[in-house]
């Protein structure tokens, strides 16, 4: 690998690696196989960039530069556990999960890593790879770490060498802004189409709130009646939610945590 890593297999044709593959693709990076349990789904994502599909783990061809499992968390071990039958014991195997420790992949592969892309992925969504997927890597080998920085920065303007602790509190970060901040917007959705007004009217406003952290830290951005300390204005949303006890617990846990924060609740 005196080159670099150029032949990629990819254990897994979720969304992940949906994104993932056919980026390194067109940065001229060789996708030797693609696998999934279910061939059609490998099929799809092999035909697109020139790869093999494959079905059984036993089909791996064990000459790749570097494998990577892009799987469920839950599976990473046991996926692994197999691997370690089939590869090689010069294989560098790394997995893609923020949430994952770098240990789990120690027990089976002398050279292991991690190759973290830290994004929300959707097969239906474009998006600029290079620009909006930082990339987060991490080696049990020192030697091993410049190669994947080295593919990281091939494939992302923000690759970085990220340790496992780190990486877990980016994950429980990502947590926070993208899967429960989407959830709110699924809540606010369901409030407006109670009363006919469509999502689209609050779309600006989201951009807006996402534009200002761009350059601003978001504690100094906040804003809202908990902030201010209007106490009247929160009772009378906290009793128009009553219809939904889950919302209204979220709306009081939120409120109080802002208004804690700066000093303005009872």
């Amino acid at each position: 690998m005196s080159g670099g890593i150029q032949k990629i297999c990819l254990i897994g044709s979720g969304n992940v690696a949906w994104h993932l593959a056919q980026h390194a693709y067109a940065q001229g990076l060789e996708l030797t196989q693609i696998f999934s349990r279910e061939l059609e789904k490998a099929s799809v994502l092999a035909q697109k960039i020139g790869a093999e599909a494959i079905s059984t783990l036993e089909q791996i061809d064990p000459r790749a530069d570097l494998f990577v499992l892009l799987v469920k968390d839950d599976a990473i071990d046991e996926v692994a556990s197999k691997l370690k039958e089939i590869l090689p014991a010069s294989a560098l195997v790394c997995h893609g999960s923020g949430a994952t420790d770098l240990a789990v992949l120690q027990k089976h592969f002398q050279r292991c890593g991690v190759f973290y892309p830290l994004q929300s992925f959707s097969k239906n969504r474009t998006l600029d790879f290079f620009h909006q997927v930082p990339l987060c890597v991490e080696a049990t080998a020192p030697a091993d770490e410049p190669l994947l920085l080295d593919l990281a920065k091939k494939l992302s303007q923000q690759a970085a060498l990220v340790n496992s602790e780190q990486r877990f509190t980016l994950h429980l970060g990502a947590v926070f802004v993208n899967n429960f901040v989407n959830k709110l917007y699924a809540v606010a959705e369901d409030l407006l189409q109670e009363k006919d007004l469509p999502f689209e009217l609050l779309l600006p406003l989201i951009q807006e709130t996402a534009a200002k952290v761009q350059n601003q830290s978001p504690f100094d951005m906040q804003t809202g009646p908990a902030r201010r300390g209007d106490l009247e204005i929160q009772q009378k949303q906290l009793k128009f939610l009553d219809k939904d006890a889950r919302w209204q617990l979220i709306y009081e846990l939120m409120s109080r945590l802002i208004a804690q924060d700066y000093g303005t609740g009872p």
